[in-house]
């Protein structure tokens, strides 16, 4: 343990520049694509009215990438057993991956979701990184609320997303009404200090400052929760420094 938490003190010590760039998938987050406008690999045309669902999972694929393959068989599993969502593939376009190719892949593995082919609004968007596959959650006003640059191997992770975002969403705006004026100003609340537990296990190890560090790589993407345990100089993100200081309390000398 000892030497796996020093080589991770040199990785984080080697990591932790005075700042990292605005990451991909923050920009990503948050941008509209209510607005685009494409066809399916059949050459059907398809736009955002097809984000009905309260919310719906889109990966960018390429018949050419082997890890592509595993995500597009969690994308089915999700779509056969979970039809309150949404489920659509979005192509990366060129001279291998072409629709024709895609709608051989989807056939020959008995895939049957939608895919659809990228516009400008959505080439902006995969733009912002060069991974392939990534996996986006869009809501029902056509808005991505979390973005990953990873390959799933099963269901289970966007299960759990999608899970979250349905659970702590409302299902639908209420009526506008009055709000009495309050007779009392009630106190403010305080957000908890970060502790470092990054994995929300009970206790701060060097597991922590390696998922940290993960994070700060863009390895992964954090959760709110994972961010209100691990941003450590709340700089509200997780960086490099967050994964150094969390190391240093569990090798006591912080």
């Amino acid at each position: 343990m000892k030497r796996f938490a020093a080589a991770l003190l040199m990785i984080c010590m080697t990591f932790c520049l005075p700042a990292f760039g605005e990451r991909s998938e923050r920009a990503q987050i948050g941008t509209d694509v209510s607005g685009f406008c494409s066809e399916l690999i059949d050459g059907t045309p398809v736009d955002g009215s097809v984000f009905a669902y309260r919310y719906s999972v889109v990966t960018y694929w390429a018949t050419w990438q082997q890890g592509c393959f595993s995500q597009m068989s969690a994308l089915n599993e999700i779509a056969v057993s979970h039809p309150e969502y949404g489920v659509f593939g979005l192509l990366a376009v060129d001279a291998t991956s072409t629709p024709a190719a895609a709608a051989a892949f989807m056939e020959q593995n008995g895939f049957d979701f939608p895919v659809f082919t990228c516009d400008d609004i959505w080439q902006s968007v995969v733009d912002q990184t060069m991974y392939i596959p990534q996996s986006f959650i869009v809501n029902d006003h056509g808005v991505i609320v979390e973005a990953w640059q990873a390959a799933f191997t099963t269901p289970d992770t966007l299960l759990e997303r999608l899970a979250f975002w349905s659970e702590t969403a409302p299902a639908e705006t209420p009526e506008p009404t009055e709000t009495p004026e309050p007779t009392e100003t009630p106190a403010p609340t305080e957000t908890p200090a970060p502790d470092g537990d990054v994995n929300l296990d009970g206790s701060v190890e060097a597991t922590d400052a390696l998922l940290a560090l993960r994070f700060a790589l863009e390895m992964q993407i954090p959760t709110e929760e994972n961010i209100a345990h691990g941003d450590m100089d709340l700089s509200g993100a997780i960086e490099a420094t967050d994964a150094l200081i969390i190391l240093r309390m569990t090798m006591g000398i912080q």
